[in-house]
């Protein structure tokens, strides 16, 4: 309560990984005739004192401890997550190898490859709820993607593609040139039948279409680069395509 009230919800903030900016604001101070205060000068004063004392001790043995325990947490969850992104590449890189000559020498698409990327990025969701982090799909429409569909994305990070993959086999990516051409995973996009943007659209435009005949998604990231204000922005070659379609 009062004053050290403040001091205290800040505290525990910080304690609980909760960042802290300084942000600047005007203040108006009337003339110390015309301040009307509420502050007792000795018995705040101390009550704020003894509250530091109190805060500086609970630093040492929780505060402390707890930013520890937080900063390893993430360490172990960043480097397990992205082993099992970098082991899971390279594994299904020779599959994906191996499927690429099965189209060649039979003519035929292979559907099986998509089934080993969405097993794939199920475990990776999996992965992520082990380690504590929150995932919820939120499907309030029932979408089955059964239909196929244009979906439109906002990008954030690499996981962004493996939240969707989780969800369905059926969906293509266009991507970006160094996606496509990637020596670790580019075989991957290649033989999935992902498209990068740059082919244009009237290469793209057939390739597509029969995508969506054999019943696949379309996803689309339309900004091209993350989003810090997590807002789609424009890209003209991406909204030709979708116009298009």
């Amino acid at each position: 309560s009062r004053y050290e009230a403040e001091l205290e919800l800040l505290v525990f903030a910080s304690w609980h990984g909760v960042k802290l900016i300084s942000k600047p604001i005007n203040v108006f101070y009337p003339k110390p005739e015309e301040r009307v205060s509420h502050f007792r000068p000795g018995l705040d004063f101390t009550r704020i004192s003894i509250l530091n004392t109190i805060l500086c001790v609970l630093a040492v043995i929780y505060g402390i401890p707890c930013f520890l325990y937080r900063s390893l947490k993430t360490g172990l969850f960043t480097i397990t997550t992205y082993i099992v992104y970098l082991v899971g590449a390279l594994t299904i890189t020779p599959i994906a190898f191996g499927k690429a000559c099965y189209t060649k020498l039979t003519g035929k698409p292979s559907y099986k490859l998509h089934n080993v990327v969405t097993t794939f990025s199920k475990t990776v969701v999996k992965l992520l709820g082990l380690f504590g982090a929150k995932v919820k799909v939120d499907n309030k429409s029932g979408e089955d993607f059964k239909k196929p569909a244009l979906i439109i994305c906002n990008h954030q990070s690499q996981l962004d593609l493996m939240v969707q993959l989780s969800q369905t086999n059926r969906i293509i990516f266009l991507t970006n040139d160094w996606v496509w051409k990637n020596p670790i995973f580019g075989a991957i996009v290649r033989c999935a039948e992902y498209y990068p943007v740059s082919v244009g659209l009237e290469k793209l435009l057939p390739k597509l279409q029969e995508l969506v005949d054999r019943g696949y998604s379309i996803s689309v990231f339309p900004e091209g680069t993350r989003s810090e204000a997590e807002e789609i922005t424009d890209s003209t070659k991406v909204y030709s395509i979708l116009l298009t379609l």
